[in-house]
């Protein structure tokens, strides 16, 4: 697997012939080279090198408290809604959605606005010019915000890739945004879809369910599988 992934006739790039693309997409964008996930080689290594330290467990674990808060919270406001309960709506998208609005400095405020994008972008049923669009009011609010850590940065990943970054000349405004975009997207989308479909297979696996409940410290190689 390691040598397929590897092979120069493999590529992650969307808009070379014959990439089996799940959904129609908008034109190639000159201002979306942020997208590393859709490069590949040294220009997919050198904005993936840039993460690299802030996606570290160690940095991670510094928000740690506010993910559990925040699980707390939602756990309570489901509860306080009685039965039956929204797992999507009212855990699984505002979870992850807090999450990463803290990560890379987001006002939560903005959450409903990518939330509603994020999903015409993920949604195979739209089309091309409705994610052309969507992708455009998001790089939109992201170039503002970015705009705005330029002036006033604060303790977030976008600030810190502004000034290390940006400033010197190392990375484009308009790489940032799109790097950005990226990270707002996949990092909610993912983990919501992850938690659905994991309660999902417990429901469908109840003796795996029932041996969790009895012992809780098999989470981490449950969530692993």
């Amino acid at each position: 697997m390691r040598q397929l992934l590897r092979h120069p006739g493999f590529s992650s790039d969307q808009y070379k012939p014959g990439f089996p693309v799940l959904n129609p997409i908008p034109p190639k964008q000159d201002d979306a080279s942020g997208l590393f996930i859709f490069m590949d080689g040294d220009a997919h290594s050198r904005l993936r090198r840039m993460l690299t330290a802030e996606f570290m467990i160690k940095n991670i674990r510094r928000i740690e408290p506010l993910i559990e808060e925040t699980v707390i919270e939602s756990l309570e406001r489901m509860r306080g809604l009685g039965a039956p309960v929204d797992l999507m709506a009212e855990f699984a998208l505002p979870v992850p959605s807090m999450t990463i609005c803290h990560l890379l400095g987001v006002p939560y405020s903005d959450h409903d606005f990518f939330q509603h994008h994020s999903a015409v972008i993920m949604d195979r049923k739209s089309g091309p010019a409705e994610v052309e669009a969507a992708l455009g009011a998001l790089a939109g609010l992201l170039g503002d915000l970015v705009e705005a850590k330029r002036t006033e940065p604060t303790d977030d990943l976008l600030s810190r890739l502004v000034i290390e970054r940006v400033v010197p000349g190392e990375l484009r405004k308009d790489e940032l945004v799109s790097l950005a975009m990226l990270l707002l997207v996949a990092g909610h989308e993912t983990t919501a879809n992850m938690i659905g479909l994991s309660a999902l297979v417990l429901l469908q696996h109840p003796e795996h369910l029932a041996a969790l409940r009895e012992n809780p410290d098999l989470a981490p190689g449950m969530v692993e599988e």
